[in-house]
């Protein structure tokens, strides 16, 4: 589910390119590439392709954007499109209004939008502000609301990570006074906590079985899975029935006050984590993932022991 918003690019004006587009807003950033990641020269190329030659970008403010927007270009039409999820966090809309008037500027033609019950024209940046996205809101949580059990869990996209919510969780937003600013603070909180979020990282053994594998450092909160699954951005490549088994590295400093001391102290089964740290340890940030806080180097070392008794 979403909303579409369709501003046409006059003839004689290029088409934007990421880096053009990341200037139309203060503070807006593309969330696809990662500069600190990524190899200079790929991330410079793609910083200077134009719309025409990406699919889409996924965009937005950090602080302020959960779901962001994705903008792309229509080349046969001549328009650019943004993408705005159903439902996204309020902060998220104030990013889309913005960005989509600035857009509409520097293009100078009105707006368009679509939202599969039809398609509306001749908006201007003085009359986006009168969409009601509260009610777009509502609808995606009626709809999560509907789909979500205590044992499926819905997946959503959010700038930094994927999210997800489960029936107790959508049941807890909706109970509260005002659900869509409860959704919205759950949804930035997702994306933005207090801790390390840890990614993935696959490889095959002497006999071609794929392993997951997941790091947790010595003292540095991380946000790891609940029970290992393959994230959406995975899936046209693995499925969980590839994975043969799951870990966690163990990370810890050889010396406190030395960050280059960091060695691999234990290469555990993933399991061990729920089986043998405290609860106390760690807090659900969604359906699928919790924050498991920074384990000193002595509950690192009695963690590999008792996994290994």
């Amino acid at each position: 589910m979403s909303k579409l918003f369709y501003i046409e690019k006059p003839a004689d004006l290029a088409i934007l390119t990421v880096q053009g587009v990341t200037e139309l807003l203060p503070n807006m950033v593309q969330f696809v590439m990662d500069a600190e990641t990524s190899e200079a020269d790929e991330y410079q190329a793609f910083m200077a392709a134009s719309l025409q030659q990406v699919a889409f970008v996924s965009l937005g403010v950090p602080g302020r954007s959960a779901r962001g927007i994705e903008l792309s270009f229509d080349a046969e039409k001549s328009e650019y499109c943004v993408r705005v999820n159903t439902p996204s966090a309020r902060q998220d809309w104030d990013v889309a209004r913005e960005f989509i008037s600035a857009l509409s500027e520097h293009c100078k033609t009105t707006i368009s939008v679509e939202d599969g019950e039809g398609r509306e024209t001749g908006l201007t940046p003085q009359t986006l502000r009168f969409i009601n996205t509260d009610a777009d809101i509502q609808a995606g949580l009626a709809a999560i609301k509907q789909h979500a059990t205590d044992t499926n869990a819905l997946m959503l996209t959010g700038v930094l990570r994927y999210f997800s919510m489960n029936a107790d969780i959508i049941n807890g937003i909706l109970g509260e006074p005002d659900p869509i600013e409860a959704f919205s603070t759950f949804a930035l909180n997702t994306q933005y906590p207090e801790a390390y979020i840890a990614k993935p990282m696959f490889y095959k053994d002497e006999n071609e079985a794929i392993h997951g594998v997941y790091v947790l450092t010595e003292n540095l909160p991380t946000v790891l899975p609940i029970r290992p699954y393959i994230s959406p951005d995975w899936r046209d490549r693995l499925a969980e029935k590839d994975i043969a088994q799951w870990h966690v590295i163990l990370m810890g400093y050889q010396n406190p006050d030395d960050v280059e001391s960091l060695t691999m102290l234990a290469d555990l089964d993933y399991g061990v984590l729920d089986k043998y740290v405290d609860a106390s340890k760690k807090a659900p940030l969604d359906a699928s993932d919790w924050v498991v806080q920074g384990l000193s180097h002595a509950e690192m070392e009695e963690l590999a022991r008792l996994a290994r008794s």
